[in-house]
C-alpha cells in the first residue's frame, strides 16, 4: 500500500562525486523496474533539490529491523543458566506471540527478496537497516518495505543466477539468524 508522504534522498555535498550521483541514479532505476514488487520503496522521480541532485520516494512507514529486533528480544527475559560451573545469560525462550511476529516478518522478507530475484535483480546490500517493519496495523499485521538499493544490479543469464545471489541469500540467513536470536551471528569490528 502506498502511504502519500515522501522521503527525500539527496547527496550531503554541494559538489557530489560521480559515485554518489551514480548511486541515486542506480537507485531510482531500479526502484522504477520493482514497481511490482509491493515490498520495495518506490521512487517517485528523480530531480535536484536545494541544488543536489535527489531523489523522492515514497515514505516507508515503521522502524528498521534492527530496532524492532530490540524491541522483541527486549520484552523477553534472560535467565543465567550455569555452564561449566560458571554463571552465564542466555536469552530465555521467545514467547509464542512474539514467535509468531517473527515467523511472519521473516516470511515477509523471505517473499520479498524471492519478487526481487524475480525480477532478474540482485539486491547486494541486504542488511537490517534497509528493511522497515511496521506492525502499527494491529491484529499481528507486518508490513515489510526494502529500502536502500542503490547497490542492485541486474542479474546476468550468462554468469548463472546462483552465484549472482549468493550474496542476497548469505544475508538473508544473517538477518534471520539476528532475528531469531537477537544477535548479530558476526561480530562487526566497530561494534
Amino acid at each position: 500500500s502506498r502511504t502519500g508522504a515522501l522521503a527525500i534522498k539527496s547527496t550531503n555535498h554541494e559538489f557530489p562525486d560521480d559515485d554518489q550521483v551514480s548511486r541515486l541514479e542506480n537507485e531510482y532505476k531500479f526502484s522504477r523496474h520493482l514497481m511490482r514488487c509491493n515490498a520495495i520503496r518506490a521512487a517517485l522521480f528523480q530531480t535536484e533539490f536545494n541544488g543536489s541532485p535527489s531523489l523522492f520516494l515514497e515514505w516507508a512507514n515503521g522502524v528498521t529491523l534492527s530496532e524492532w529486533i530490540k524491541s522483541v528480544h527486549s520484552t523477553e527475559n534472560s535467565c543465567s543458566l550455569p555452564l561449566n560451573s560458571r554463571s552465564v545469560t542466555r536469552p530465555a525462550l521467545i514467547s509464542e506471540s512474539n514467535l509468531k511476529m517473527l515467523m511472519k516478518a521473516a516470511r515477509s522478507i523471505t517473499k520479498a527478496l524471492s519478487e526481487i530475484h524475480h525480477e532478474n535483480v540482485s539486491h547486494n546490500n541486504l542488511v537490517p537497516e534497509n528493511i522497515i517493519v511496521d506492525n502499527r496495523g494491529g491484529k499481528g499485521d507486518i508490513s515489510i518495505k526494502i529500502i536502500g538499493i542503490e547497490s542492485a544490479s541486474f542479474l546476468t543469464q550468462d554468469s548463472g543466477q546462483p552465484s549472482e545471489t549468493k550474496i542476497d541469500l548469505l544475508s538473508l540467513g544473517s538477518i534471520l539468524f539476528h532475528m531469531f536470536t537477537g544477535r548479530r551471528p558476526f561480530k562487526r569490528e566497530n561494534n
